[in-house]
């Protein structure tokens, strides 16, 4: 089996994209929405992944009251945490979707009435409201 054969037989009808492969509809919508853009292909797929999880969430352990409490922001200021403050924490982002998460409402964080249920969305917390 030569090099074209074996190509094709790896990637059947899929086309190149910059460092991937795809469909030959959705890479002409990719080369289109990133033209309309003015951007490369490749910082589309990025600004499409950022767009996905929320535009880059950061995990971190906060000190509130005294206490560690996992938190996730992001780029918009909004911030998530769990709903038990003195209960066990997530360690690290992979442990997110194993806990229940909460939108902070940011003019009243102390206030856990105020406090929005989140979903997990690409394994991170979002606010479906």
């Amino acid at each position: 089996m030569d090099k074209q054969q074996a190509r094709k037989a790896r990637y059947g009808n899929l086309v190149s994209g910059p460092r991937w492969r795809t469909t030959r509809d959705r890479l002409a919508l990719i080369k289109k929405r990133a033209k309309d853009l003015r951007i490369t292909q490749t910082k589309f797929i990025e600004y499409c992944i950022d767009n996905e999880t929320g535009g880059k969430p950061v995990f971190a352990m906060r000190d509130f009251d005294g206490l560690k409490v996992a938190t996730v922001t992001y780029d918009d200021g909004s911030m998530f945490t769990v709903n038990d403050w003195q209960g066990r924490q997530p360690a690290s982002p992979e442990e997110i979707p194993d806990f229940t998460w909460y939108l902070v409402n940011p003019e009243m964080p102390e206030d856990t009435d105020q406090w929005t249920p989140a979903i997990i969305l690409a394994g991170w917390p979002r606010s479906i409201m």
